[in-house]
């Protein structure tokens, strides 16, 4: 009969090298964790950017035009099933937005943004918009939809194109964010439960 008051048995240790990957892995997981919450762009209290502000950030009204309208043909590649994209006026110019088969791009103003929440829809928000250079970063968040897209764009012989600059044509430029998922309900946000 085994003894009650030995001391029960011990795993051995975990080898260095599997002590440092499961630390690095559990800074990655909230690491992941940290930026779903605030990538999500869910919070109603961040500032918006508008027009002016995404033209002074971009340059001009025809490189904002590029570099989104480049960006956005990368996020919402055409489709066979039509669909509507909608997106905050106060945000977007209409000839900023790029002709996609199947999808169709919708300004909302001020005044529907209400009723279109009400309605259980969404829209793209442009959170983040930085210049360096010829690139310029975009970042994309899908309000009561839980996603957030980010994009690089560069400015190379004469046109905009998807990707950091000096890279080969069709190298593919950073696209980050989550996917899907919300920490909590979101305000705003009433079909979501």
């Amino acid at each position: 009969m085994p003894d009650p008051h030995a001391t029960p048995p011990t795993r051995p240790p975990l080898a260095p090298a599997t002590q440092t990957c499961a630390r690095t892995f559990a800074v990655i997981a909230c690491l992941f964790f940290v930026a779903g919450v605030r990538s999500t762009g869910q919070d109603t209290d961040a500032p918006l950017l508008t027009i002016d502000d995404i033209t002074t950030a971009i340059g001009s009204d025809t490189d904002a035009q590029g570099a989104l309208s480049t960006a956005l043909a990368f996020q919402f590649r055409p489709q066979s099933r039509p669909r509507q994209e909608y997106f905050l006026s106060s945000q977007v110019r209409a000839e900023w937005l790029p002709t996609i088969e199947g999808v169709e791009f919708v300004r909302l103003t001020g005044a529907e943004i209400a009723g279109h929440l009400a309605n259980c829809g969404r829209y793209w928000l442009l959170r983040r918009v930085e210049r360096s250079d010829n690139a310029v970063w975009v970042e994309l968040t899908h309000r009561c939809g839980g996603q957030s897209r980010s994009h690089v764009v560069s400015f190379s012989d004469g046109q905009w194109r998807l990707g950091w600059p000096n890279r080969p044509p069709g190298t593919v430029g950073f696209v980050g964010g989550v996917g899907s998922g919300f920490v909590g309900r979101p305000p705003g946000c009433p079909c979501l439960r």
